[in-house]
């Protein structure tokens, strides 16, 4: 637990990254296979590197226009 009043090294923040997700809306025999198709999808994008390049594009930005814009 890190204690106020003390300086470390370590710094705490909140990563900002982006999934594209295409959603089908229909009516589906088996909504848990809807869902399991679903679950697929979303791990096999967490695991490849768009999430790492959007993440990177949205610090650069940040960085260069502001927090604000």
């Amino acid at each position: 637990m890190m204690e106020s009043g003390k300086s470390n090294d370590m710094t705490r923040r909140n990563q900002l990254g982006y999934i594209i997700l295409p959603f089908q809306i229909a009516v589906h025999k088996d909504p848990l296979e809807y869902i399991r198709k679903a679950k697929k999808i979303v791990d096999r994008k967490k695991s490849s590197l768009e999430v790492m390049f959007t993440h990177m594009l949205a610090e650069v930005i940040i960085k260069t226009l502001g927090v604000k814009v």
